[in-house]
């Protein structure tokens, strides 16, 4: 009897702790939405070019 409430109360937990990941996936989604709309805007800026003309043999053939 006490092995079946045990069982009872653990498939609970289980179920709560899915609801909760399974409602904060979309807020993780819209995060990553906004982190990935940052790196495109920063992606759209030149840069690297000052460093391949200090390193050594990345000259432009």
């Amino acid at each position: 009897m006490l092995l079946l409430l045990l069982l009872i109360l653990i498939l609970i937990l289980i179920l709560i702790l899915i609801l909760i990941f399974a409602t904060s996936g979309g807020r993780t989604q819209a995060l990553r939405r906004e982190v990935t709309g940052m790196d495109a805007r920063q992606a759209l800026r030149p840069h690297g070019w000052g460093l391949q003309r200090v390193l050594p043999g990345a000259r432009p053939e």
